[in-house]
């Protein structure tokens, strides 16, 4: 899987506790991840089931 859920999440947390919003959190996740900005965002929603945060 190229997003791990546990890891995928755990970065995710940590990009949001360091100040970043939701949309600067799935840009860094789709450079760390290599994978494009609309695919973050999916798994965003489907981590955290309704999504976190706003809306991209």
């Amino acid at each position: 899987m190229l997003m791990p859920k546990d890891s995928f999440k755990r970065l995710y947390m940590q990009l949001e506790e360091n100040g970043l919003n939701r949309t600067a959190a799935c840009l860094q996740l789709a450079t760390i991840f290599k994978v494009p900005l609309d695919s973050v965002s999916r798994r965003v929603d489907e981590v955290f089931d309704e999504g976190v945060g706003q809306k991209l």
